[in-house]
Formats: C-alpha cells, sequence, structure tokens
C-alpha cells in the first residue's frame, strides 16, 4: 500500500513567507501548496484534501479567524486542523494567539523545532481522530447488521412460533370432535353386557381416549397461552384444595396402581393470588406425571405446602426413577422429553403448560432429583402473591 504524503495549504499574503515555508515543509516529506488570500484558501480546500492548514493571521481582506469559522460552519472540514502564523511583538499579541479559533498557533520568524513538532502532532492527532472515526462507522454497521440480522431471526422464529401453535390448535380440533363421540360410546357401551374380555378391550380403548383427549385439551391449553392477547382471570387461591381436586380427579390411577400419598401442609389457608383454572390445571399435570413415575408397585407421593423465605412453595415427590439428566439440562424445552413415546406419554407438553403457566403468575419451577431416588417439581410463588 502506497504511504500517504501528509498535504499542507499555506495560507500567506507575503510569497517570501510560503517560499520559506515550502523549502522547510519539502524537506521533512510533506506535501504543500499556497494561497495568498483567505478567499483563494477556501476554493483551494473546497476542491482538495488537506490535512492540515498553515494560516496567516493578518491576512488582508478575509483574515484568519474569519477563514476559520467558515472551515469549521462546513461539516465537511470541521475536524481539519488549522494552525495560525503570527509576529507577536507584546505579551497582548501571543494572548490574542492563545485565543484564536485555530487549533494551535506558532511564531514568526520559525527559527526553532517547535513548530513543526507541533504541526506533526496536530497531523497524528488528524490521523487518530479519523481512525477513531472509521473504527466507530465500523462498529456501528455491524451492530445495525447484527440488529437487522436479529429481526429477521425475530420474524423466522414468530413465524415457527406461529406455525407450531396453528399445527397444535388444527390437531386439538380435527381430534377432539371425533374423541367426543368414541368417549360417548365407549361409556355407553360400558352400560350392556359383555364379557370379562370384552370389558379389558372396553378399558383398554377407554384409557387411550381419555389419554387422547386429554392431550388435545393440553395442546389446546398450551395454544391459548403463548398467544399474546391471552388473559389471566385473577383471584385468591388456597392451594390446598387445588390439590385436594388433583388427588380426587385421579383417584382411580393412584388406586390402581396402589399408590400412597402423604402430605404436609402448614396451613390450610395458604393461599397465592392468579388464576384458579390455570393452577388446577398445573396442579394436576404435576400430579400426573408423578403418577406416571410411580413404580408399578410400593409407588408413593409426597407433597408439601409452606412458607419460606416470604415465598410460598407447594412441591410434589415421587418415588420413581426420577428426571434423566436430558430432562434436568433441557427443563421445560418444549416436547423435549426422555421416551416420550413409550412411557411418559405428554410429559414434554404437561410441563412445557405448567412452565407456561407459572411464568405468566410470575412463578418459579424447579426439577431436581431427590437424593434417595425419585423426582421433585417444585413452585416458587413470588411473595407479593
Amino acid at each position: 500500500m502506497e504511504k500517504h504524503t501528509d498535504q499542507v495549504l499555506i495560507v500567506d499574503d507575503i510569497p517570501e513567507n510560503i517560499q520559506v515555508l515550502e523549502s522547510l515543509l519539502s524537506e521533512e516529506g510533506f506535501g504543500t501548496s499556497f494561497a495568498t488570500s483567505g478567499e483563494e484558501a477556501l476554493r483551494l480546500v473546497k476542491n482538495s484534501d488537506f490535512d492540515l492548514i498553515l494560516l496567516d493571521a493578518m491576512l488582508p481582506g478575509l483574515d484568519g479567524n474569519e477563514i476559520c469559522r467558515e472551515l469549521r460552519n462546513q461539516r465537511e472540514h470541521r475536524s481539519l486542523p488549522v494552525v495560525f502564523m503570527m509576529a507577536p511583538i507584546t505579551q497582548e499579541d501571543i494572548n490574542r494567539g492563545k485565543k484564536t479559533e485555530g487549533d494551535d498557533y506558532i511564531t514568526k520568524p520559525l527559527n526553532s523545532g517547535d513548530w513543526l513538532a507541533r504541526i506533526r502532532t496536530h497531523l497524528n492527532l488528524k490521523k487518530e481522530c479519523e481512525l477513531l472515526s472509521e473504527q466507530n462507522r465500523n462498529l456501528v454497521e455491524k451492530v445495525e447488521e447484527g440488529q437487522r440480522e436479529l429481526r429477521k431471526a425475530h420474524k423466522r422464529l414468530s413465524r415457527l412460533e406461529k406455525s407450531k401453535s396453528d399445527f397444535l390448535s388444527l390437531i386439538s380440533h380435527e381430534l377432539r370432535t371425533p374423541l367426543t363421540g368414541v368417549v360417548g360410546f365407549v361409556e355407553m357401551l360400558y352400560n350392556t353386557n359383555l364379557n370379562k374380555e370384552q370389558q379389558e378391550y372396553l378399558k383398554y380403548l377407554k384409557d387411550s381416549s381419555k389419554r387422547l383427549m386429554h392431550f388435545t385439551e393440553t395442546a389446546t391449553l398450551f395454544t391459548c397461552l403463548q398467544m399474546e392477547d391471552f388473559v389471566l382471570k385473577p383471584t385468591r387461591v388456597k392451594i390446598k384444595p387445588l390439590l385436594l381436586n388433583s388427588l380426587n380427579q385421579y383417584a382411580d390411577e393412584i388406586r390402581e396402581q396402589g399408590i400412597r400419598i402423604q402430605n404436609w401442609v402448614e396451613s390450610n389457608n395458604i393461599s397465592v393470588w392468579g388464576d384458579e383454572e390455570l393452577l388446577q390445571i398445573a396442579c394436576n399435570c404435576i400430579l400426573e406425571n408423578a403418577i406416571k413415575y410411580c413404580p408399578g408397585s410400593n409407588g408413593c407421593i409426597w407433597f408439601y405446602v409452606g412458607r419460606e423465605d416470604e415465598k410460598v412453595k407447594l412441591g410434589l415427590r415421587d418415588n420413581g426413577k426420577g428426571f434423566s439428566q436430558k430432562i434436568l439440562e433441557t427443563e421445560y424445552e418444549t416436547f423435549s422429553c426422555d421416551d416420550v413415546m413409550k412411557h411418559h406419554q405428554g410429559y414434554g407438553l404437561g410441563l412445557s403448560t405448567v412452565k407456561l403457566i407459572m411464568d405468566i403468575h410470575g412463578a418459579k419451577v424447579k426439577l431436581e432429583n431427590h437424593p434417595i431416588g425419585g423426582g421433585i417439581v417444585e413452585i416458587s410463588f413470588p411473595s407479593d402473591m
């Protein structure tokens, strides 16, 4: 890359001064141009690129300060270094030199190396400022490009989220109607005379229909919770009745699997501020998950309700195998769960729904494994609830 030669414009109405300056600056490797009046200097600056101006302060016509003010009013030349040349006679002249509108001043005659050092200093400052400005422009461009990419990614994510919600809504709608009919006919068949084998088939059909119906209802709720216009219906809700309702709803499964229920409730009056219907659904999902995790025999579920650090805490623990490391690492990620198809049908959607419900309520959900076995799901409601 060819090295840049600093260009200096000399403005002086005395030709001999210009010749001396041109000679001195050329010897130091600078490129030079000259003007003998303020008007000529402004024309040259407009049509050429200079790195610094050496400007006689006492020009006839437009003087140095007037030229400098004109340059400062031009955006493209606002940062162009201007060094005044003065021939001070009195202290007042020196003080006036310090108050010029230029960047610096030097005194005539130029009989020391100080003036050259000052010129180099201002040229270096100009280069550093230009470099800083260039870096700032590059940074701004990168930030703007990053923002554009973020906006594109957000649009793509929004489309994906909408597609997922539309898909769930479609499935829920298309399945719910025929399932309602299936469930109704199953209930009717229960009132007919069936042999033992037929009763077993019917029970399997009933259980499968209930699971599928539960999935469609959960998927519909999950879709609604993700919509921006979803509105809570808050009221003061007691925690213990929610748990008792959930236990009653899953009483058949608990009895069939021989699961023991143990509980500890600090106070029957512990309550939170929230949407009762949603909180009930969350309790149902957590209990259902605990039932699924319980072993085939000797299953046990513990639940507790209490206050800790000014927070209301609700927890359920089972004595199953506990959560896998994958689930703990991808907590509540939609549809991410171990063995969804084989054993824990609906687990990922269920806990994702719990997480969404608690996010809306400003509550925290924590998954962990108990030291002696089993999984724990704990909800912490904020103190202002």
